[in-house]
């Protein structure tokens, strides 16, 4: 070729001979590495007008880009602007533009830098290009469809794809070539491709994409790939909110529910179905409901049964199931359809694996919310131990800490035997150790310290007694006095709290604190003497002698800005003061200013203030934490809150705040 740069004929020839040995591996190598790579571009340079070599050239390139070292040595020597130039001299050429695409997509394929450099190269543009001047071509359509595919994986490209019509563009193909496979199943994956952009998920709906790619997975109902692909489109576009809804009115779901019935033996559709159903189901309760009653539950179980050691598939399964959790009535029909079984079963085969134990314990959490029956079941079948394991064996995954504090919240609700057997279990000792690791993740740390909160008490009527105890006590101590302190000073303060409280108090319909204080006064019990101390429970006593204050304390220290975090610190800092020798821990390692800072930063949330004001009935028992509490502005911050009408609206109802 070197003897003979100027004949076409002989160069077209050599390019012919060397695309035929590029088919081998090893002769890739080679070529390479005699030079050949340079002469190939300098013939196509050098003849730019010659079809014939413009085509044999982009076909060698094709070959050569196989080999992934060949990729970057192509693009350093000029291979991409050679190639888009030869798509732009010989537009009118449908095979220099099928070769043309596919040197493309095998340049760019797995070779980040190439994506970006096509793009900035005009590639993008002369695909799409080809493939409007060549619409009635199919091997010019499927390989187009090809290169944008391998080109849409860099974020960049999906834009500007979208930019110069190229959603349009892949729609007129699939909507021409409806009958064949092969453009329906590159269509579809290039869709799915380019509705990792947020933007473009809106676009491809707008342009009538959903119906095209139902209409596909519908005549091509056999097709694994075309399902395959479709369900990965259906995936990534309900991933926006509106489209959800969209695609369950015009039957997706339907539809991915049969394409799982076709091919249940085919591990990767059924994977792409999960996350289309995952995405779906996400925070939309008719998807849910609809899923349901469709009998996706029971095609979730079919397939993660047949697919038992399929990891990745059982981890998307998995993360349906909890979507599907989150509707009350398909709490218990995933349960009665087995549900708790599979997913420990797939958390015990898979035990190693932290995306799926994370997602198994977000099944647990929300089958377990407010569902007694779910919650017996779980623990029954040996559901603690499997939340603990997995927190244990992965305790620097985040996620993995997060769900399973939230699981073992969920589970011991309202359930003494539960919370018994996570305590024994050392569930305890788990919460605190994640709060450990993690002490900058503000979810983590509202998540454990609202499972402390449930575990700090075993009895959630014995916490809301003792709480109007508590506050009766307050209120007859501010209004008796003791004799032996600063009458002035002392008196002023009792007397300016009392106002505060039974302001807020008295305006309830029932009148909890007047009920509680006629009570006491019909037994004849002083309320200053009252046995605030009797009997505490042992779980609070448990929490607090494993470190539980002192963990909450540091989670509220470490994110006062995080509402979350404070709303459930100061829960569990009331719960845990339900014994009294927990009352004098909270207030000596600096509890009262925490919460009293909490308050302040947080001024319009009424999780926070309820929360709060709830540890300061409980600390203002004791006259000494009672003149700290009004030493440190107590009195000023409860009137701002009030002030701020913060759950002005469940007073005024006579609703007691939340216990949980």
């Amino acid at each position: 070729m070197d003897a003979h740069a100027a004949a076409p004929e002989m160069q077209m020839q050599g390019l012919a001979v060397l695309c035929n040995l590029a088919v081998s591996g090893e002769n890739r190598a080679e070529i390479a590495a005699l030079g050949g790579i340079e002469a190939i571009l300098t013939a196509m340079n050098r003849h730019a007008t010659v079809s014939a070599v413009q085509e044999e050239g982009c076909g060698v390139i094709r070959n050569l880009a196989l080999t992934l070292s060949n990729k970057t040595v192509i693009a350093a020597q000029g291979g991409i602007e050679a190639v888009v130039a030869a798509m732009e001299a010989h537009q009118d050429d449908a095979t220099i533009q099928d070769q043309g695409v596919q040197a493309l997509r095998n340049l760019a394929f797995q070779c980040p830098e190439n994506k970006a450099r096509i793009a900035e190269l005009h590639g993008i543009e002369a695909v799409l290009r080809a493939m409007s001047l060549h619409i009635e071509e199919v091997p010019v359509q499927k390989q187009a469809c090809r290169a944008l595919c391998n080109l849409a994986v860099h974020v960049s490209n999906q834009a500007k794809i979208a930019e110069l019509g190229g959603i349009e563009t892949i729609l007129c193909t699939m909507e021409v070539h409806w009958a064949v496979v092969a453009v329906q199943e590159q269509g579809c994956e290039v869709l799915r491709n380019l509705a990792a952009n947020s933007q473009n998920q809106a676009k491809i709906v707008h342009a009538g994409g959903l119906n095209s790619i139902l209409q596909a997975m519908k005549t091509h109902s056999k097709e694994v790939n075309v399902q395959k692909h479709g369900s990965g489109v259906l995936r990534s576009l309900a991933v926006n909110t509106r489209n959800k809804s969209t695609i369950a009115a015009v039957g997706g779901i339907e539809v991915i529910l049969d394409a799982m019935k076709r091919h249940a033996g085919e591990a990767g559709l059924q994977e792409q179905a999960f996350q289309a159903l995952r995405n779906l189901a996400l925070n939309c309760s008719s998807n849910q409901c609809a899923i349901a009653a469709l009998g996706g539950i029971e095609s979730v179980l079919e397939a993660m049964t047949t697919h038992a050691q399929a990891e990745d598939m059982q981890r998307q399964g998995c993360g349906v199931l909890s979507n599907l959790a989150a509707n009350s009535q398909n709490q218990q029909l995933i349960a009665a359809l087995g549900g708790i079984e599979a997913v420990l079963r797939s958390m015990q085969d898979h035990s190693g694996a932290s995306g799926l134990q994370e997602l198994g314990c977000g099944v647990l959490c929300n089958l377990a919310f407010e569902n007694g029956q779910n919650k017996e079941r779980i623990a029954s079948l040996g559901g603690i131990e499997a939340v603990l394991k997995a927190m244990s064996r992965h305790i620097s995954a985040v996620n993995v800490q997060k769900m399973g504090c939230g699981a073992l919240c969920n589970v011991a609700g309202n359930s003494a035997l539960n919370k018994a057997i996570i305590l024994r279990c050392g569930g305890v000792e788990a919460v605190l150790m994640a709060m450990e690791e993690h002490v900058s993740s503000a979810e983590l740390q509202a998540q454990g310290c609202q499972a402390l909160r449930c575990l700090a008490v075993s009895d959630l009527n014995e916490v809301r007694d003792a709480t109007l105890r508590g506050v009766e006590a307050v209120l007859s101590a501010m209004g008796q006095g003791s004799g032996d302190e600063d009458k002035v000073g002392y008196q002023g303060a009792r007397e300016a709290l009392s106002g505060v409280l039974d302001t807020a108090f008295t305006r309830t319909r029932h009148s909890l604190v007047g009920g509680a204080r006629a009570a006491l006064k019909a037994v004849g019990m002083d309320a200053q003497r009252f046995p605030w101390s009797c009997s505490p429970s042992r779980a609070p006593d448990s929490v607090a002698a494993l470190g539980g204050v002192e963990a909450v304390l540091k989670a509220m220290r470490a994110h006062p800005t995080v509402s979350s975090v404070q709303e459930q610190g100061c829960g569990a800092l009331r719960n845990l003061a339900i014994n009294v020798d927990d009352q004098a821990k909270i207030a000596s390692l600096g509890g009262i200013e925490i919460v009293l800072k909490a308050m302040e930063t947080h001024p319009s949330s009424a999780g926070v203030q309820e929360q709060a004001c709830g540890v300061l009935y409980i600390l203002a028992v004791d006259d000494g934490r009672l003149l700290k509490i009004v030493a440190l502005g107590g009195i000023e911050v409860v009137l701002r809150a009030m002030g701020a009408n913060v759950a002005a609206a469940r007073i005024e109802a006579g609703e007691w705040p939340q216990w949980t």
